[in-house]
């Protein structure tokens, strides 16, 4: 039960966002609108952004933020999905600079154990490869190289000492298939290591500039492999890391034992992102827990997000609570039916600069420190990351985008037949079905409000990731924009930086050939 002292800050609040609210279509519109009037809002794909003088080449730019207390060198984080984030998909992308969010419609101990996996593994290391001993015939490496694509074998003794590196395409099969493994591999005092503690940074500079360091063994203590850095995976490398540890987010429901159960656990493990996950975050139950677990947290440097909300009063309210981040987002999703079955829901461009603006003048208007921004659905394209972001986002969070990688859950556990990965919304039939009925959307839940459906496979991370970073750098050098607050200046700030599409314009920018 509220008491009278709560329910005057959210009168206060209220008043508050309403008064936003009007300040912003004024600013819009060039007049005062009333309640009730239908006001244009726009999604992402209707926008475009104009160029303007730029000195800035794209690999120049950088895309750091910050959430909270919380720095990434990508604005990118991965949605706590069933189908998208668990340890692998957290260590892949946080060894690009960005944070997965390992979701949370698991079982508690499972989830605790894929942040414990993700925080024990060094980025782009490639732990526990197939292996052969020093007396195998070479025709054991010819098997691996069929069945597994595996061209660099360690060789390893019985006892677990490394050997050296069987490299197939320095033999003939057909002419010494039967001879040892031991007379072809190169013996690991030809080899160049590095021991387990070394720093990733120095990995990276040996491998980029020292000889015969395209494949680096990486030896314990005991001189036993520990895994091996390959130069084809750690170029593009950009790992973000939290006292000492990759970046690893974690996801959440309103229950209270969520916090004694699942959050205190992993921030021993030394989880950096806590988010807290709702259909719709402007609620009671959302509001208390983000309180809860701000009490719980006390003075560690740990990143509170809370969401999602599409309004003023919501963002408001939640950044009051002591949220850092708030996560806008109700209806936009690819997988989501919300707006069509209910009717709610609101366009993301329009949703990111009313709260940006809203974050602008908050504190003078009600004196509440805001939050961080996230933009959570409808982020199909790099090209719409850069709108987001001009918008005034910190962030996005992206599904769809990330359930394409062989590092998705959904690849691990389903893989691929016709060279696709399948995806369910979390309000979806399929995942009503797959889990018990105690979750966000309410015990009983019955009426889907997503689907499901597949995205074409795109490979490791490693990859494909970098190529659509290059384009989110390309969009900001377009606009002579160092930086994410260098961009969101020039959109705030040039007359004409953004237009709105008409369908001739949409058209005209997509492919026609």
């Amino acid at each position: 039960m509220m008491t009278r002292e709560t329910v005057c800050v959210y009168e206060d609040i209220t008043a508050s966002a309403q008064r936003i609210e009007r300040k912003y279509w004024k600013m819009v519109l060039g007049r005062v609108v009333g309640p009730g009037c239908p006001l244009p809002a726009y999604a992402l794909p209707e926008l475009s952004i104009m160029p303007g003088h730029s000195e800035v080449h794209p690999n120049d730019v950088n895309l750091g933020t910050r959430l909270g207390c919380v720095s990434l060198k990508i604005p990118f984080l991965s949605a706590p999905m069933g189908d998208v984030t668990g340890a692998e998909m957290a260590i892949a992308l946080s060894g690009h600079g960005g944070c997965g969010v390992v979701y949370r419609f698991q079982r508690v101990q499972d989830q605790i154990g894929s942040v414990k996996e993700a925080l024990r593994r060094r980025p782009f290391l490639v732990e526990n490869p197939k292996s052969l001993r020093p007396d195998d015939t070479v025709r054991e490496a010819q098997r691996i190289l069929d069945e597994f694509g595996f061209s660099t074998i360690p060789v390893i003794t019985e006892s677990g000492a490394f050997e050296g590196i069987m490299f197939t395409d320095k033999v003939s099969f057909k002419e010494h298939g039967e001879d040892l493994v031991s007379v072809w591999m190169k013996s690991v005092s030809e080899l160049k290591t590095v021991r387990a503690n070394t720093p990733f940074n120095e990995v990276q500079q040996r491998s980029r500039n020292e000889q015969e360091c395209s494949i680096l063994p990486v030896l314990n203590d005991d001189s036993s492999l520990a895994g091996f850095y390959f130069m084809k995976d750690t170029a593009d490398a950009n790992p973000v890391t939290y006292e000492g540890k990759p970046l690893v987010g974690m996801a959440i429901n309103d229950r209270e034992e969520d916090i004694t159960e699942r959050v205190i656990p992993c921030l021993d493990l030394g989880v950096g992102i806590v988010v807290i996950d709702s259909s719709h975050g402007n609620c009671r139950a959302v509001i208390d827990q983000v309180s809860r677990l701000k009490k719980v947290i006390g003075n560690r440097n740990v990143c509170i997000v809370a969401g999602n909300v599409a309004d003023i009063d919501g963002y408001l309210r939640l950044s009051a609570a002591g949220a850092d981040v708030v996560k806008l987002g109700i209806g936009p999703g690819s997988i989501c039916t919300t707006s069509i079955g209910t009717g709610i829901g609101y366009p993301m461009f329009t949703l990111i600069q009313k709260i940006s603006f809203a974050r602008r003048y908050s504190k003078r208007i009600a004196g509440i420190v805001t939050a961080d921004i996230v933009a959570d659905g409808s982020i199909n394209t790099p090209g719409d990351v850069v709108k987001a972001l001009a918008a005034g986002a910190d962030a996005i969070m992206g599904g769809k985008m990330f359930v394409a990688a062989s590092e998705s859950v959904s690849f691990l556990v389903n893989g691929t037949t016709d060279g696709t990965v399948s995806y369910s919304g979390e309000a979806s039939e399929k995942a009503i079905r797959a889990r018990s009925a105690e979750n966000r959307y309410g015990k009983g839940k019955r009426a889907a409000e997503g689907v499901s459906g597949s995205v074409r496979h795109l490979g490791p991370l490693r990859k494909w990731f970098p190529k659509v970073l290059e384009l989110v750098c390309g969009g900001l050098a377009h606009t002579g924009s160092n930086t994410i607050a260098e961009l969101q200046t020039y959109c705030l700030e040039t007359i004409g930086a953004w237009a709105i599409l008409t369908p001739a314009g949409r058209e005209q920018n997509a492919p026609r050939v």
